[in-house]
């Protein structure tokens, strides 16, 4: 938001007024200070914002902090918060996580929380989420659902929309049970101060949805998104993941075998309105994965996704390594290895640079090279990839009649003896 002020020269002599007390001067000094004391406060917080728009950040830090020495309430911290936040939905996690960390600075020293203050951290969390510094937006998150709490005195819906955020850090960092258990309790809140017709709720809905189908309970994830859909079309509701909803019902028919109506659900999502990148991201997977496997039809819709995740998001994010990792697997069907490999290497690539050593997600990627390999008869790289599964579900908690530790079983069985430099 922009304030344009205009200052205007005097407009001729006035008529000379009467004698006025001492009291009298003395209001109107007040007044006057108090007039321009506001409007130097949004002129340095427009310089602020202005300053933040070119990247000069030092400048930002030192106006922003100038703008609240009189320790007023000027709006530079909030225009600054927007500014970020802005930033933030770009993808620009690192400008807006310094643009966040000087209205941190300037509020603490304030020494009063407030839900501004709640909103603040919450925001730096998620900038920190950005850059895959899951641990500390974590650590941040629950920093405000514990303010948020405190000002409320209850758990209402604003403490339950944090909760929100830090199931979906745990989503992110492949931490799936823990994920569900913050969807449970935020749904349990919304259902009561919210209704189950609040497009939030529904939001939840989907998210508890994900959760399960990462855990492998395809039934109550299917509830859940039938509950969403049944929720939205009597309430006449366009929810922004309506789209989402009926690409992953077509997920979940076609895992079950039912492609018929699988393809109902990918054709409905097609034309729903208010679609996003991601729906059409999503769209362009799923109908390519309906197609035959060794169809090269389903290659291009693939590669179709991979440039728009491209375009949208960048090289480094984890949508554009999970569509390398599609397309990989496409290469693999159509037995061109040597294509594969290099889309499944990159994808790897990519996603230990956002997640570091270990994540859930280079599971079903290592296994997906080992077999590479093997089609190879690269037995001992094959081998190499054996042992970074093994390593990895010991990390990952895996019980051994989890149906993906079953098939990295089967598939050792089918190897030649392990060589000993791979042991």
């Amino acid at each position: 938001f922009f304030f344009f002020f205009f200052f205007q020269a005097e407009d001729g002599i006035r008529d000379a007024q009467e004698s006025r007390g001492l009291g009298d001067v003395y209001k109107r000094q007040v007044s006057t200070q108090s007039t321009w004391e506001t409007q130097r406060a949004e002129i340095l917080a427009e310089l602020s914002v202005a300053y933040a728009e070119i990247g000069d950040l030092e400048a930002v830090s030192r106006i922003a902090n100038l703008a609240e020495a009189d320790e007023a309430r000027p709006p530079a911290v909030q225009r600054l918060h927007s500014v970020g936040r802005a930033r933030l939905s770009t993808g620009d996690g690192q400008n807006a996580l310094t643009l966040f960390m000087v209205c941190r600075g300037i509020e603490e020293k304030k020494g009063k929380k407030s839900e501004f203050y709640a909103n603040l951290l919450e925001s730096t969390a998620l900038a920190h989420g950005n850059l895959s510094k899951f641990d500390e937006a974590l650590k941040i998150l629950n920093e405000a659902a514990a303010v948020m709490k405190e000002i409320h005195r209850e758990e209402n819906e604003k403490y339950a929309a944090v909760l929100s955020n830090i199931g979906q850090t745990y989503y992110r960092q492949g931490k799936f049970k823990e994920a569900e258990e913050k969807y449970l309790e935020c749904e349990k809140i919304q259902a009561i101060k919210l209704g189950i017709s609040h497009i939030d709720y529904l939001t939840t809905l989907n998210l508890l949805a994900n959760a399960y189908f990462a855990l492998g309970s395809e039934e109550k994830s299917m509830e859940k998104l039938k509950q969403f859909e049944q929720i939205s079309s009597q309430i006449g509701v366009n929810h922004p993941d309506l789209a989402s909803v009926l690409n992953n019902l077509g997920i979940l028919h076609a895992k079950k075998g039912d492609m018929e109506r699988a393809a109902e659900y990918f054709d409905k999502s097609g034309v729903t309105n208010g679609r996003t990148v991601d729906d059409d991201i999503a769209y362009l997977q799923n109908v390519g994965n309906l197609t035959v496997e060794l169809d090269n039809k389903a290659l291009e819709l693939k590669k179709e996704r991979l440039d728009l995740t491209l375009e949208s998001y960048g090289r480094r994010h984890e949508k554009y390594a999970n569509a390398l990792h599609d397309i990989g697997i496409c290469y693999a069907n159509l037995e061109n290895f040597a294509d594969a490999l290099l889309y499944l290497n990159e994808c790897e690539k990519i996603r230990k640079e956002l997640f570091g050593e270990f994540h859930p997600s280079y599971l079903q990627l290592w296994f997906h090279l080992a077999e590479v390999y093997y089609n190879q008869e690269k037995y001992t790289d094959s081998w190499r990839e054996v042992g970074k599964i093994n390593l990895g579900l010991s990390k990952a908690k895996l019980q051994r009649d989890d149906p993906f530790f079953i098939e990295v079983e089967k598939f050792q069985k089918f190897l030649p003896a392990r060589p000993t430099s791979a042991r």
